[in-house]
């Protein structure tokens, strides 16, 4: 490979597995020499981009590094270990309160979804006729993910039917009308009709 750059020092697949391979060895000097070219050829993308930025931190170029790394940021070009090694950036140059925020977006974004796998367990329990686990599923849902149509509508709908305070059930219907109101017209209208059921009992045991 080395002798592939020697004879064209701009090829594009070479400079792209030498910053591969360097990267792999911890050769981040390499890495930044593969990519400037890559660079200055157009031809980089945001996998390299990461791979500079973080070779960058590891020559101690924190500046250069902060620079990089947060203009992937910046384009929503997020990569593995990008908020990461963001952290480890501020931390060298002592803006804790920001490598703090960006420890805790590596630690969100890498963090699996799993709103739908709760969701399903509440269905289970709902099936079985036992509504108190379904509801306690579908809080971990709504917890996981709060915008979710189908679980603010059945935990609405549940918890109308087993609790006695109805303004659980009234607080769900709200919430669901106020993201998802165009979402599904059937859906909503039989919300809209409980809001005002519920509102008028409340009335009327005042």
């Amino acid at each position: 490979m080395e002798q592939g750059l020697k004879i064209k020092p701009k090829d594009l697949t070479l400079n792209q597995l030498q910053a591969k391979n360097a990267f792999q060895n911890l050769e981040f000097k390499k890495v930044i020499e593969s990519v400037k070219i890559l660079d200055s050829l157009n031809l980089s993308s945001p996998f390299y981009q990461n791979l500079l930025g973080i070779s960058y931190y590891h020559t101690k170029e924190y500046k250069k590094a902060k620079k990089v790394l947060t203009k992937l940021l910046l384009k929503r070009k997020i990569q593995d270990d990008t908020y990461y090694y963001l952290g480890l950036v501020h931390q060298k140059l002592k803006d804790y309160a920001i490598a703090e925020q960006c420890f805790n977006l590596s630690i969100y974004s890498k963090r699996p979804k799993i709103d739908k796998e709760y969701f399903q367990l509440a269905m289970l329990f709902k099936a079985q006729n036992k509504p108190k686990e379904a509801i306690s599923y579908l809080k971990k849902s709504l917890k996981e993910r709060s915008y979710n149509a189908d679980a603010l509508y059945e935990i609405a709908v549940l918890t109308e039917n087993f609790y006695k305070d109805k303004t659980i059930a009234l607080k769900y219907y709200q919430e669901y009308i106020s993201h998802f109101e165009s979402k599904n017209p059937q859906r909503t209208k039989y919300v809209l009709q409980q809001i005002t059921k519920i509102k008028t009992d409340l009335f009327l045991t005042k």
